[in-house]
């Protein structure tokens, strides 16, 4: 979830709240973080949800939110 949540935000919003973060939640936060990306274009609830879903480990229980 900090994956497709970081990946929604601009560089600068990413940094200050991953500056906000303890440590070992911030190394999870930018692992694999290619600063040059520019924000998805995702901006509903559920379009956000489905993202998370996508990115969860396939034996993780999913529900459908709408």
């Amino acid at each position: 979830m900090l994956h497709v949540l970081r990946n929604r935000l601009t560089p600068e919003q990413a940094v200050h709240l991953g500056a906000q973060l303890p440590l070992l939640v911030r190394g999870i936060f930018y692992d694999g973080w290619r600063i040059a990306g520019k924000p998805s274009d995702e901006r509903q609830p559920v379009e956000f949800a489905t993202l998370v879903a996508a990115d969860l480990p396939h034996r993780w229980p999913a529900t459908r939110c709408e």
